[in-house]
């Protein structure tokens, strides 16, 4: 399996640092990530299975777990906590209302993005 860890960075993910379809393991803890688009850009990683996000001020946001597996259902681990049932139960109530449904993109008002607050 392809496994990647990235530390102390501002932006870990864009168009021209694509990531191998193949990366099931990504250590992302410890970086400046601070809206929920930054982890919607790792959709096109099918065989994510575990990603760490601790530590960026992201994991501050309220509902910040359900949010993220609203996006990435197919985790099995987040921040190095089995993902669980009641999980995923939760993480599709945060996509019904976060996510446009026409698009799989958030909705303007999704608490979780940069510059939305917070309560």
């Amino acid at each position: 399996f392809v496994s990647c860890f990235f530390t102390k960075n501002k932006v870990f993910f864009d168009k021209k640092k694509q990531l191998p379809a193949s990366v099931e393991v990504l250590y992302l803890h410890g970086n400046d990530v601070s809206d929920i688009t930054e982890v919607q850009k790792l959709s096109c990683l099918p065989k994510l299975k575990m990603l760490t996000l601790h530590g960026s001020p992201l994991v501050q946001t309220k509902n910040y777990r359900f949010h993220v597996l609203a996006l990435l259902p197919h985790l099995k681990s987040l921040d190095f906590s089995a993902v669980t049932a009641q999980d995923r139960e939760t993480s599709k109530h945060f996509k019904s209302m976060f996510l446009d449904p026409k698009t799989g993109g958030l909705r303007q008002s999704s608490p979780t993005r940069k510059g939305a607050r917070k309560d």
